[in-house]
């Protein structure tokens, strides 16, 4: 809407009036315009959302980049679970396998904390602590403090 002031006739707005074209040419601009800024936030969420994405495409990278050079499976686990603690910035990684009896074994730790070292090798049940309760569940659990939650 625009509002030229008084003693403007019908003729004066009529299309194809200079009045007329000024209108027109001011609404594709400001068309345009709000184009753009729609079109820039959109860049903006869509910058954010690619460098999420090359963050998880580097961290998998890494992680894998770890692991592909051994052949032996210990070697591999500890270097997955060192390369994963590094990647997450954590203190520590544990990967739990299965066993032939159902249980879960401690099968690789890496710590930056030296009790959590000591943990090698152990066996948790299924649905006992937050890591049996996930691979019971079949779903991932977080966990901010290991050591409250029991985690291990």
């Amino acid at each position: 809407m625009a509002r030229f002031g008084d003693g403007l006739s019908r003729h004066d707005l009529q299309l194809g009036s200079l009045r007329s074209d000024v209108l027109r040419a001011f609404a594709i601009h400001a068309g345009a315009a709000v184009a753009n800024a729609e079109a820039h936030s959109r860049t903006t969420e869509y910058s954010a959302a690619l460098e999420d994405w090359v963050e998880h495409v580097s961290v998998v990278m890494r992680v894998t980049e770890a692991i592909s050079s051994s052949l032996n499976l210990d070697e591999a686990l500890n270097a997955l679970a060192e390369a994963t603690a590094s990647a997450m910035n954590t203190d520590a990684c544990v990967i739990l396998l299965p066993d032939h009896e159902g249980s879960l074994l401690m099968s690789s730790v890496f710590s930056k904390v030296a009790y959590l070292n000591d943990l090698h090798r152990e066996r948790v049940r299924p649905g006992e602590s937050i890591s049996g309760k996930a691979f019971a569940e079949k779903k991932c659990i977080a966990c901010y403090d290991a050591r409250q939650a029991m985690m291990i």
